[in-house]
Order: structure tokens, then sequence, then C-alpha cells
């Protein structure tokens, strides 16, 4: 059962809700604790089907309430076991093929007997190896054919693991998880092959029984065990041994990082074990192993590679990590018999196929095949330098001597649960194939409810007067000023005037606080309906406005609690200053925690009467000597500039434009620069 949320605590919500949902509903689950029987089973389908899938994640496998209750439990009090959350991005997944010592009487029977996608597999190189050799795979895989010892025969041993890990590959791929990289360890690198295109099914099976048969009739069988120690030490061990005995002695058969597995004579094999257990160093001998990768297996190398002079064998269709080189198979390189003849024979070399995945970016490593053997190698010798060490996890496993099958029969379940809750994204109705299920009504989702509330800043505009100035101030020797505050989103039109993303107060701005000030005691302006005012009309000037700095809102910034501060909050207070009789204007602002105010803006403001003086232009036949422009096209430049023009600032309608006049003096980027005395006249500039 899959459970997971936008927030780690909205994964530990979820659990308690569930929890109180078995409690709810315990009347009416199963007697018999199976989870075979509705709605217990009903849970899991519905979770998993009904419900968005979030980077933060946990999964509980479950066959009864008990079971299910404690893995809530679990998740309650761990929190969610995403390894890594996806952020948007599929983690990279590598398939890794275990090779030979890792069978078991009963390996697959769950899978085989639960799952369609693997049973398909299964019997069909079940029919394949009964028509070659009229005895059932599927028999000697779960101990009913003759003799316990059947599937420790190498003629058995290779086709079966070969099979039962193409049957998880083909059972992965129906939940939607294909990998990207394959890598195999010496037997378990045909599956992989297998799985990357190289060969086909039928083909890779009858090249691991033409193997097994050809190992299982070696003259001289050997062993193998492994030694935990570097692979310097015991191969400096290897060679001091074959110095002093007769014939070949021992090979080093694979480096696998934490332990170097050696091969050869089981009177070299036991000698060198002995060695080392006289200096206390762990070792183990494999069970059930003949010398593979050493010179006894010499006699079978030709015919071995023989096998390949009558198959196609493609180019890999995915990346192949080679257990021979221990680097990734190059465009164009043949995994032809040549090659199989020398990775029979060789070290294996999968400490540097772990290296080679961790530079190939690696997320999950699924370990394929009958017992979790590889996935402790990988995390153990994954690359220190590497920033996270992916998800390991083995489809099957092992009864340990103290379980039964049954307590393993959910460890395919069990790694699907640890490849969700790394972030591999899963095809739910795959995973329920051949099942029944319905759906049934589940705790809703746990949002993290937070109040995000806006507080409104305190404003003082507006209170007195004019809009524009806020409260009137007057000193004892005759100042007037005026004092407001202003905000990047207050007035509205203040978001719409932006330069490189800050928000800039306009210019205009300045021109219109100044001309405001002779109304500010309410006498009609230029604004005013004067036809419906008994109120003398006046108008103002604003001369040698002069702008001295900008007026910049800050951006959102982090406050010392960490927490962001919208600039929409951070207001600056302005003041306009007015001379005492001199008309002078000053607009100054300060922002909290500012020592200094800073002057924006100056200028001379003088009361005149209404009506425009002066002669006027002929607007006709100024627009007749200019050119029409593209009104978005001007915007599109003024954004390519920096320059940000919201809606309160798009009002143009047309444009007209030409060279400048011909009669103004030139300034000495080719624009013309009027002079005081040439304001009243017709020179226009038009920079481009």
């Amino acid at each position: 059962m899959p459970l997971s949320g936008k927030t780690e605590a909205a994964v530990g919500d979820l659990a308690v809700r569930y929890l109180g949902w078995v409690d709810e509903h315990e009347s009416t689950l199963s007697t018999d604790g199976s989870a075979l029987a509705p709605p217990l089973s009903d849970l899991a389908w519905t979770a998993s089907m009904g419900r968005g899938h979030f980077p933060h994640r946990a999964a509980v496998v479950y066959s009864d309430v008990a079971s299910l209750r404690a893995g809530l439990d679990t998740v309650i009090a761990e929190g969610p076991q995403t390894q890594r959350p996806t952020g948007g991005e599929t983690p990279t997944v590598a398939f890794a093929y275990t090779g030979q010592a890792s069978q078991w009487i009963g390996m697959g029977r769950n899978v085989y007997e639960t799952e369609p996608a693997a049973r398909a597999v299964l019997d069909r190189c079940a029919a394949l190896l009964r028509e070659w050799r009229g005895t059932s795979l599927i028999d000697v895989m779960f101990g009913v054919a003759a003799g316990t010892d059947v599937l420790d025969d190498p003629s058995w041993t290779q086709p079966a693991i070969y099979a039962l890990e193409c049957a998880l590959s083909a059972l992965w791929a129906s939940i939607g998880v294909r990998p990207s990289v394959v890598v195999g360890h010496s037997l378990g690198e045909i599956a992989a092959a297998q799985t990357a295109g190289v060969f086909t099914l039928e083909e890779g099976l009858g090249f691991a029984a033409r193997r097994g048969d050809l190992i299982a009739a070696l003259p001289e069988k050997g062993a193998m065990a492994v030694v935990f120690a570097s692979a310097d030490v015991v191969g400096a061990a290897v060679e001091e041994h074959n110095a002093s005995c007769e014939g070949p002695g021992l090979s080093m058969a694979a480096d696998n990082g934490t332990n170097q597995a050696i091969s050869g004579p089981e009177r070299d094999v036991e000698a060198m074990l002995e060695h080392f257990e006289a200096e206390n160093v762990r070792t183990a001998r494999l069970r059930a192993s003949p010398a593979y990768h050493s010179h006894l297996v010499d006699p079978a190398l030709d015919q071995l590679e023989a096998y390949f002079d009558s198959v196609h064998v493609a180019e890999p269709e995915i990346v192949v990590v080679s257990s021979l080189t221990g680097r990734q198979v190059e465009p164009g390189a043949r995994v032809d018999g040549a090659y199989w003849r020398r990775q029979a024979r060789e070290q294996v070399a999968f400490s540097a196929s772990i290296e080679t995945l961790a530079g190939l970016g690696v997320d999950v490593v699924v370990e394929i095949g009958p017992h979790g053997v590889l996935g402790p190698m990988v995390s153990l010798g994954w690359p220190s330098t590497d920033s996270q060490a992916p998800a390991v996890l083995s489809s099957l496993q092992r009864p340990s001597r103290d379980e039964s099958l049954a307590d393993v029969e959910g460890s395919f379940a069990t790694a699907v649960a640890r490849a969700y809750e790394a972030g591999v994204p899963l095809d739910f109705p795959g995973l329920f194939s051949g099942e029944e299920r319905r759906r049934i009504a589940l705790p809703g989702y746990p949002f993290q409810r937070r109040r995000h509330w806006i507080e409104a800043p305190k404003r003082r505009r507006g209170e007195a007067g004019h809009p524009l100035l806020g409260i009137r101030h007057e000193s004892p020797r005759g100042e007037v000023d005026f004092e407001t505050e202003l905000y990047a989103s207050d007035p509205a039109w203040m978001n719409d005037h932006r330069v490189f993303d800050h928000v800039l107060a306009p210019g205009a701005l300045y021109g219109a606080m100044a001309v405001s000030v002779p109304f500010a005691d309410g006498a009609a302006g230029p604004g005013d309906d004067v036809r419906r005012s008994s109120r003398p009309a006046r108008s103002a000037t604003v001369e040698d406005l002069q702008i001295r700095s900008p007026l910049v809102f800050p951006p959102t910034r982090t406050d010392d609690a960490g927490d962001e501060v919208d600039p929409a909050q951070q207001g600056r207070n302005v003041q306009i200053v007015v001379g005492a009789s001199t008309g002078r204007v000053e607009i100054f602002s300060k922002g909290n925690g500012e020592a200094e105010w800073t002057l924006h803006a100056e200028g001379q403001v003088s009361e005149t009467a209404t009506g425009l003086a002066g002669a006027t232009a002929d607007f006709e036949e100024l627009r007749r000597s200019l050119a029409a422009r593209d009104v978005a096209a001007f915007y599109r430049a003024k954004t390519a500039s920096g320059i940000q023009l919201g809606s309160s600032f798009q009002s143009l309608e047309a444009i007209w434009s030409g060279p400048p006049a011909s009669n103004c003096p030139k300034s000495p980027d080719g624009c013309s620069t009027p002079t005081r005395e040439e304001r009243s006249t017709s020179c226009v500039c038009n920079p481009r």
C-alpha cells in the first residue's frame, strides 16, 4: 500500500488517518487475517489506483491486519522512507543480474503462482527444456524432480537462473519498471544481455543450457571461495601460493570490491582458505560451485564459443556494463562468441562495474536473481565521492534457516515497495494484473493547512486633501510638508512600472506630486470639473524639475526568522517639502531601518491663470510629416531594454515618428537638444 505526500508531515498524517480507518472498519475486515479477502485487499488497490503519487513516499507491505497496523505505526514513528524525492525527474534504474551459487529449491515459486508475467516466461523456458531434455524446469526449481541436488547440477543451475532472471525482468516491465542500464555478474550477464536485446529469450536459454552442460562435463570440477580482503592482499597471496604449488594453481575469479573470489582445484582452494583463516580473515566457500573463471574451464571454451556460430548477435538496445571489462560496452562492439569465451574464463570485474554505474548516474539498483547477493556489494563498493548512494533492492530473498518459504513470499512486493519509495514510477494496473479488486472509500489527503494571511500595511496616503500627497503639516517658519507612504503595490499601478525586475517609481509621479501642491488646500485644480464648482479655477506650472535619484522598491528578501518578506509590504515613507514663499518643492523618502532621507526630485512650482497661453502646434500637419510605427513593437523594445511596462503604462494607441528637425542644433550623439530659448519652436527630438 503506497502512501505519499507533498511534505513529510503529510505522509505521517496520512498513516494516522489510515490507522484510524483500520480501527473504524476492524469489525468488517476478514476474520482469518487474510489480505486476499475484501475489503482489506481493496485498501492497497484503492490507495494505488485512486490517489496521486507525490515525492515524499512510504509503503507498507502487509498480509493481515496485524502487519498492516505494524507497518503504519512504523511510518508514523519514522516518517517517509523516501531515499530520493523525484522532484519531477525519473530516477535512472539499473538491473544487476546475479550469477552462480544464488540458486535454492523453491526459488521463484511465489511469483510463478501469483504473477502472470513471470509465469508466462518461465512456462516458455520450461517447454523448451522439456523438449530438449524431457524434464520439467519448474519441477527442478521447486524441488519436485527426483533428488534435491538436481538444481545444483550446472546443467540445470545455469538455465534455471537464466529463466528466473528473464521472468523477473518481464515482471518488473509489467509494472512499468525498465532499466536504462544492465550489468550481470558472470552467469548473470547472459540474462542482462537478453534484456538489452543482444539475443532472444530462446537463444539465451539455449546458451545457458549449453554452458551448463559443458561445465557439468568438465573432467575436474574444482571449487570456489570468497575472501573478505582487498584485491591486492588476495592477489599477492594467490601469486605466492601458485609459485610454490604444482600445476597452474589458483585464479582470481572475481573482484567484488569488498571480497575477492578465488577459483581452482579443490586442494588449492582449501589451502588458501586455511591461510586466511589463520590470519583471522573472513572466508566463505561457495556451495556447489565448480571452478568458474579458472584454467579448469578451458576444455569447454571452444564449444562455448562455437554456440554463437548460428546465433544472430545484435547491438545492445540499452547500456550494458560488461563484467569482463567493468566498462560500458561501446557502440558497435559485438557481444559474440569470442566475447563470451573470454567472459567465462577471465576475472569478473564487478568492482569496476560498480564504479561505472556510479559514473552513469544510476539512482536505483534492482538486483535480478534468486537471492540478494549483489546488493551488499553495490552498497559497500559505491564510490564514496558520489553525492548520494543509490537505493539498492532485491527482487527475491532466500529463506534463512529459521524461515520457511512462506516467510519470504512477499519479497517481490517488498522490492516493489522499496522501488516506490525511491521514486520509481510504477504502473499499478500491472501490479494487480489478474486480481479482482473494487474501489472503497478511504480517508482524504491530509492537507498541511498553514495560514498565509497578508496583513494590510498601515497607509497614510489619501487621509487629507490629495491622494498622492497624504497628510499636510505646517512649520512655524512657514514651510509646508506632506507625508505619505508608497508601496510596490499601492497605488496599484506602481507594480506596472518595472526596470530590470525592480519596481521603480515613474518620473511622472514626481511631477504629479509637485503640480498638486497648490491645490492641496481644496481649491479647484486642473483635474477638477470647474463648470460644477463655484470656486475660481486655477492651474500650476512646474519648472526645473530634476530627478536626483530613483525611488526603487526592494526585491523579496528573507528576514531573521527565515521567512520571505514581500516587497509589496515594504513601504517607503515619502515627504514633499514646500519652501516658505519660494515655491521650491523637494521630494524625499526613507525606508524602514534607514537612517537618512533620500532626495529623489526637486523643482519650482508656481500658480498660473487658467488656460494655455502661446501658440499651438498643428497636429495634423505634424503627423503628415511623420511615419506611423507599430505600438506593440515599441513596447517590445522597451521590454528588451529592461523596462517592463504593465497595462497601466501601455496607454498608447498610435505612434508616429520621424528624423530630428533640421533646424535644431545637434548633440554629439546626433539627437537634437533644444535650448531653453528654443523650447517654443517646433524642434522635436526623436532619438531612435
